[in-house]
């Protein structure tokens, strides 16, 4: 059963690396990729649904929220002509030594882009994330990306995309919350969600346009006074006379769909994100030789994890309780190498 979240943020990731190229100038149009990705897809995925009364969680068309999301991405970012990009989704690999300063294991890597802040001259390194919910606290500690933007220096002089003194300051986190947009009317200066209008609202907006009767809606050649026409009837003027009429900004405002936070990185971070790389590898090796058991967690990156994102929980409550597990392992899954394209890009060994 293939992972829906990864389909999706894969899909996501290559719209945005054919739209950005290198350079300042983009190229393909998202919606144009995301079309061709998603052609004879049918996926549906579990979101956040900003509604008058609070947040609901619903399934929705993945196709339909691509769309939605890249569409007010590009409403909201434009071209981002201040990045000037020398590399999208490059990968390699480097091997990385343990303590003793032998090498111990090739790290594979791709990196979303590394671009020139125009604006700043500084260098950056790309990380965008598609998730259910923006949560920034754990960036400035985040391994993935740290792990990534260690490396990034390094291998991009050797490619030549980096002078001999240049350097990548950070990360800029680049999130996309899989949500579809709020569709609420907004209040024209605020630009906050508002409750549908009330009788009242319109009468004061047609007021205060100088309007004295209303257009009925029945009989566009008839009119009553402002103060006897029903609803129907005021809705129907202030369309015409092109007003825009919303009613009291809503308690329960949608969170943000996107947000862009830059985390600047030091020398020392650098080398001990390369140690926690070769740690983490001895513990790995450990485990494959026996020398340590083989335990599950239900946590991940300080989250809980066990919730419909997680395509194991059924299989897991089954191992938990004792019941058949494999049976739904073996009907609902294949064995698959989830660094297979990394191997590929990096020219890695199995």
């Amino acid at each position: 059963m293939p992972n829906r979240n990864l389909w999706f943020g894969t899909g996501i990731h290559l719209c945005l690396a054919e739209w950005y190229g290198t350079g300042t100038t983009r190229l393909v149009h998202p919606l144009e990729t995301w079309e061709k990705y998603t052609e004879g897809s049918m996926q549906v995925i579990r979101v956040e649904l900003d509604k008058g009364n609070g947040v609901e969680a619903e399934w929705v068309d993945a196709i339909e929220l691509g769309k939605a999301m890249l569409t007010g991405y590009l409403e909201k970012y434009g071209k981002d002509e201040q990045w000037d990009f020398i590399a999208t989704e490059r990968s390699g690999s480097i091997r990385i030594p343990d303590r003793s300063g032998s090498p111990i294991v090739r790290y594979a890597y791709t990196f979303d882009g590394v671009f020139r802040n125009v604006e700043s001259g500084g260098f950056r390194l790309l990380e965008t994330k598609t998730a259910a919910a923006i949560v920034t606290g754990h960036l400035p500690m985040d391994t993935q990306a740290g792990s990534y933007w260690a490396i990034a220096s390094w291998e991009l002089r050797k490619l030549g995309l980096l002078g001999p003194k240049e350097r990548i300051e950070g990360i800029t986190y680049n999130f996309l919350r899989k949500a579809m947009p709020d569709e609420r009317p907004k209040h024209p200066v605020s630009g906050e969600s508002c409750n549908l209008p009330t009788k009242d609202h319109f009468l004061t907006a047609l007021a205060d346009a100088g309007a004295k009767e209303a257009i009925l809606e029945s009989d566009p050649n008839s009119t009553v006074p402002l103060a006897k026409a029903k609803v129907v009837d005021l809705k129907a003027t202030a369309e015409m006379m092109g007003l825009v009429v919303v009613g009291d900004p809503s308690k329960n405002q949608p969170k943000p769909l996107f947000h862009r936070e830059f985390v600047r990185r030091t020398a020392k971070e650098r080398n001990r994100q390369l140690r926690r790389i070769a740690d983490e590898t001895e513990w790995m090796n450990a485990v494959r030789d026996g020398n340590l058991p083989i335990t599950k967690t239900n946590r991940s990156n300080g989250v809980d994890a066990c919730h419909y994102g997680c395509e194991f929980y059924d299989m897991c409550g089954l191992h938990e309780s004792g019941g058949d597990w494999e049976l739904v392992r073996d009907m609902m899954f294949t064995v698959q190498d989830p660094y297979a394209d990394h191997r590929k890009s990096a020219h890695m060994e199995v």
